[in-house]
């Protein structure tokens, strides 16, 4: 038996997702695929626009057969912090043949070179440098590319070469025998993309994404929509955030991974100043500052994430939905993973320290996006400790 796995977001999983669970499935020849998925937040620090459960069901309906959570620390990071959480996670495991993902570039050769090219101290050095001119991180690792290499440069400008890179870097940091497979990503195909399936929700209606999406992804929208679990967008954050942040000690704020000493003494003032959270992130945002990393800082000021875990691996696996084939693939997995493999989360409460550090903040996050559905206390995700996996 052979396993592939999927590192994804699916906020909301739309048809391009689907076809890519179905190439990977038949490129691979494998006997089934499990994703790596973010929960409640993800990556850009957005907020899904529906929850971890429905996703994950809408993913098995779809096509996958097994899906597991990407904890909050790792989702809530750049794309390195991201990309290496969730390689060790299916590293950890232990059961995977194979991990596949999109490029642009579609050339894993060309993939694996700039991912070694990036892991060299040289690479690190250069790109200080621009970092301390000020530039944001994803102009600074352009610039320190085109500088070591003009077809890293290349490779750099497409965001999923980027993640590309940055899962093969992983792999090859932990050692892994997972083997890598990509599969080429057409720019010149004009489906929307999830953000564009967001904005057609929030400023049209779920009808106009109806094309767009697998009828599971449309129907479980749409019966979340009824019972008014979504949509949830990063602005209905709003009310909870600033009371958080407000009520928060300012000097906790220079404790946040990822923040300079500047965005700290930055961040106490606008805090204290701003009424709306459309001000705050106007008053946050500067060169070096992106908009997500702006997001991803405040996301983890508010659930308290002071500690830095981008080399920390994946301390245990979450399952969040299954059908018969992923449950035979969990047999197997438990003989190899070398981390707990939760489906009661009550039971996490007996693994180690680090794990239920790590999972606090995924119960966290959880309570805050109950807080911002558009009918407050009937999620599932608002108890984290009584919810386990979807079942199909």
């Amino acid at each position: 038996m052979t396993y592939t796995a999927i590192i994804c977001e699916y906020n909301p999983m739309h048809m391009g997702h689907k076809y890519h669970m179905d190439m990977a499935r038949q490129k691979t020849g494998t006997d089934g695929v499990a994703l790596v998925m973010s929960g409640n937040f993800v990556q850009r620090g957005e907020i899904a626009v529906i929850e971890k459960f429905s996703r994950a069901k809408s993913a098995v309906l779809s096509g996958a057969d097994l899906v597991f959570e990407l904890p909050t620390v790792y989702a809530s990071m750049s794309a390195r912090g991201f990309s290496f959480g969730a390689v060790s996670l299916i590293n950890s495991i232990g059961g995977f043949d194979f991990l596949s993902f999109g490029s642009e570039s579609g050339d894993l050769e060309s993939l694996s070179f700039a991912a070694d090219a990036l892991r060299t101290k040289d690479f690190d050095d250069v790109i200080k440098g621009y970092l301390d001119e000020g530039l944001s991180y994803p102009s600074a690792a352009a610039k320190a590319a085109q500088k070591i290499d003009p077809r890293i440069y290349a490779l750099l400008k497409s965001p999923n070469n980027t993640l590309a890179v940055e899962y093969l870097s992983a792999l090859k940091e932990l050692n892994s025998q997972v083997e890598p497979h990509t599969l080429k990503i057409d720019r010149t195909n004009t489906s929307p993309s999830a953000s564009d399936i967001r904005r057609f929700i929030k400023e049209i209606g779920l009808g106009a994404a109806k094309g767009f999406l697998p009828e599971p992804s449309f129907e479980i929208l749409q019966d979340e929509i009824k019972s008014g679990l979504a949509p949830v967008f990063f602005e209905d954050i709003e009310r909870t955030l600033l009371a958080v942040l407000k009520s928060a000690d300012p000097e906790s704020f220079k404790n946040i991974p990822d923040i300079s000493e500047g965005l700290h003494s930055r961040m106490q003032k606008a805090v204290f100043e701003s009424k709306t959270l459309e001000s705050l992130l106007h008053s946050l945002k500067t060169k070096r500052y992106t908009m997500a990393r702006i997001k991803r800082i405040l996301l983890r000021a508010y659930l308290g994430i002071y500690k830095n875990y981008s080399k920390t691996p994946a301390p245990y696996a979450r399952v969040l939905a299954m059908n018969a084939v992923g449950q035979k693939m969990l047999r197997d997995f438990k003989k190899t993973s070398q981390i707990p493999i939760i489906l009661k989360p009550a039971a996490m409460r007996k693994e180690s320290e680090l794990a239920r550090e790590v999972f606090s903040f995924d119960v966290k996050a959880s309570n805050l996006y109950a807080l911002c559905q558009p009918r407050i206390g009937q999620s599932a995700v608002a108890n984290e400790y009584k919810t386990g996996p979807v079942i199909l």
